[in-house]
């Protein structure tokens, strides 16, 4: 956990991404500009209606990590799915990479639109159990080159794996053989390998183990930035989203509440919803001794 930890402040300063530290990188926003998201709704049918996202509105710029986070039903996924064109919005407006987003629907998705990636929940249901997970791997690899053709040479897929840090002979084997930490960075190593500019993850780390969580973190935050792939990390966990996030958003009923530099809403919330979050994070008290039951 230690050297996880360690790992994604070093990616926090810069020591992944070569020539350029990663404040000077971003220049507090001065990057180039990647996804406008305008006024967001979402509405699901039902008696009655339910508001899963209302009027949200946020930036996200190249290279970036924003975190977003708030309690389950806060509607963050609803939001991932909107952007990454698996929902279609009530209203409002998408714009990645100066073109406004229509939802996909059931079309297969234009290359243009590769440049989008997600790495979902639950890595058993997002991989294929029938195919080794090497191939899977290379899926990747060939969306990147019928979207970049003029990328040159592309890492194979032995070195994904060990980047991931699984070993090259794994691509040999089924995704029933890894655990759930190793399936989950298979899916961050087969979606990193199509060279997205943005990288969506939802809720990636929530259904591992405390002692992987970091881990898994790390690997996703360490080898976006050095792809200087921005990514939006959607959790629960604002202990994580802490390490790793430049900016965080803070979702509750559907609205984002809070937002700003990591640091600042960690030190000074300003919201009621987001002072409760920050509340609830468990501290240790030193003493070594586990609660009676």
């Amino acid at each position: 956990m230690s050297d996880a930890v360690a790992d994604i402040r070093d990616v926090r300063a810069g020591k992944h991404h070569s020539g350029q530290d990663r404040e000077s990188r971003l220049g507090n926003g001065a990057g180039s500009l990647l996804l406008s998201v305008r006024d967001l709704k979402v509405v699901y049918p039902g008696r009655p209606p339910v508001v899963a996202v209302d009027q949200v509105s946020f930036e996200l710029f190249e290279g970036e990590v924003l975190g977003l986070v708030g309690e389950s039903g806060s509607g963050k996924s609803t939001v991932a799915k909107a952007v990454a064109g698996l929902l279609a919005p009530t209203s409002g407006e998408i714009i990645f990479d100066g073109n406004s987003m229509k939802p996909l629907g059931m079309a297969k998705r234009p290359v243009e639109r590769t440049g989008i990636q997600m790495v979902f929940q639950d890595p058993t249901t997002s991989l294929n159990p029938r195919r080794r997970v090497g191939s899977q791997i290379s899926d990747g690899l060939e969306v990147a080159a019928a979207r970049k053709p003029e990328g040159g040479n592309r890492l194979s897929v032995e070195k994904w794996l060990e980047r991931v840090g699984l070993s090259a002979s794994d691509g040999n084997r089924f995704p029933r053989s890894f655990s759930g930490g190793q399936r989950q960075r298979i899916a961050t190593a087969r979606a990193l390998a199509t060279e997205p500019s943005l990288l969506i993850a939802d809720e990636p780390i929530s259904s591992l183990d405390a002692s992987t969580q970091a881990r898994v973190a790390g690997i996703m935050c360490k080898l976006a930035a050095e792809q200087n792939t921005a990514l939006l990390f959607i959790s629960h966990d604002l202990s994580i989203v802490r390490l790793i996030a430049d900016r965080i958003l803070v979702m509750y009923h559907g609205e984002i509440v809070e937002s700003g530099p990591t640091q600042q809403v960690w030190n000074d919330p300003q919201d009621g919803y987001t002072k409760r979050l920050l509340s609830s994070i468990p501290t240790p008290d030193g003493l070594g001794i586990l609660p009676s039951a």
